[in-house]
């Protein structure tokens, strides 16, 4: 019985969060709720920026889509999902490797020469939103390419963090960490070029890892951005109406909250935390599951909120000697309705880097592209381009 008082209690205290927008609008309305935005990517999911676009919004609420994979997989046992450790912290990663070998990493290093792909997510950082989105580009590829993803430092409530330790680490934590992986995954594949993605908040990590990494190890092809939160994130759409919810009076309620949660359920088993996540957040049981079972803790809700409070004065002036060293690897996709990157973004970085490879979206894709199957078929056919050209560029220059 006492559960179900506490129980009910969190769903009045979270149903604010999950059905109202801080100006007020209804759900449905084109924006999400300050943690229906966590629930499903604080970073990731962008509405639709007020700014002129072909793109339309929906007339109707919107409904979050079902994980599952829908289709044959590139192959079942993949990815696989290990944890290493990465700069000394135990580290959750999903892999495609190619050689498909019986254990991961392999006892001899992989000499296949095939593509290596690293990704960064976006924040909350768990690469496990982004499953179908790679397992189709390891399709893509035919299964000869090596993919490792990353999310952050204790986002993941899998991996609790030691006691005592400080847990809520900044965006230059979370640099350094994708860079000593970076140089982790080089060891386990010496041989072909190396490319590295990010998305959202994963964009910026991974052109300043990108730009530490690229003189000390010559593989580096290619540097991916896609819908990329490079400059002032405070001043953008997103950024001015959610900032105070990453306070610390209001971070701390919600991870307390999250806690909380999880605890009253704890009991009943996770069917029944995955149930509730799923009723207040309209998310399918599979992303439910997701965000039940890998976000919702004390930890990882402070962890995630409180690098999204860094990144509001972190990423501030774009950081223009990184794209100057980087402008023949760059690639930068941008969507045209996003509310962490408007338009005038991607306008000024073609004005400035006119020779950098920029690709402004034509399909109607959102910032949050990895949450509907279709969207991110199409994220990887593109991708599936800038990797064969780059990788045949490198092999040429490798052979002069």
């Amino acid at each position: 019985m006492l559960r179900g008082v506490i129980s009910g209690t969190i769903r009045s205290l979270l149903k604010p969060f999950l059905t109202s927008r801080p100006d007020g609008a209804a759900v449905g309305s084109g924006s999400s709720s300050y943690l229906k935005d966590l629930v499903s990517f604080a970073e990731v999911e962008g509405d639709m920026a007020p700014q002129e676009s072909k793109c339309e919004e929906s007339p109707t609420p919107y409904q979050y889509p079902d994980f599952t994979f829908k289709g044959a997989k590139a192959n079942p046992s993949l990815p696989r999902h290990i944890i290493a450790s990465i700069g000394g912290f135990p580290t959750e990663l999903m892999v495609w490797d190619s050689s498909r070998s019986a254990e991961f990493p392999p006892r001899t290093p992989d000499t296949s020469g095939h593509p290596v792909l690293i990704f960064v997510a976006g924040n909350p950082g768990l690469p496990d939103f982004y499953e179908h989105f790679l397992d189709q580009m390891y399709h893509h590829h035919d299964q000869k390419i090596n993919i490792v993803a990353v999310g952050h430092l204790y986002h993941s409530a899998s991996l609790a963090p030691p006691a005592h330790s400080r847990f809520a680490h900044s965006v230059d934590d979370q640099i350094h960490h994708k860079t000593d992986l970076y140089e982790q995954v080089s060891r386990w594949f010496p041989e072909g070029p190396m490319f590295i993605c990010g998305h959202s908040i994963g964009a910026y990590i991974s052109l300043e890892v990108a730009a530490r990494v690229v003189h000390n190890v010559g593989r580096l092809a290619g540097v991916f951005l896609l819908f990329p939160t490079l400059q002032k994130i405070l001043s953008t759409p997103n950024g001015q109406r959610q900032h105070a919810f990453f306070k610390t009076p209001i971070r701390q309620a919600v991870a307390n909250l999250a806690a909380l949660l999880r605890w009253s359920f704890a009991m009943e088993g996770k069917g029944g935390l995955i149930e509730l996540v799923a009723e207040l957040s309209n998310q399918p049981e599979a992303q439910a599951r997701i965000t039940a079972m890998k976000l919702l803790s004390y930890h990882s809700v402070l962890s995630a909120l409180t690098m999204s409070d860094d990144e509001m004065s972190r990423v501030d002036e774009i950081n223009s000697k990184a794209i100057d060293l980087l402008a023949d690897k760059i690639v930068a996709y941008y969507g045209t309705t996003d509310a962490w990157v408007p338009n005038e973004h991607h306008e000024e970085f073609r004005k400035r880097w006119p020779h950098v490879e920029v690709h402004i979206d034509k399909h109607c894709l959102p910032h949050a592209f990895p949450l509907l199957p279709q969207h991110a078929d199409i994220m990887a056919k593109e991708m599936e381009q800038w990797i064969h050209k780059r990788s045949s560029i490198h092999l040429i220059k490798s052979n002069l």
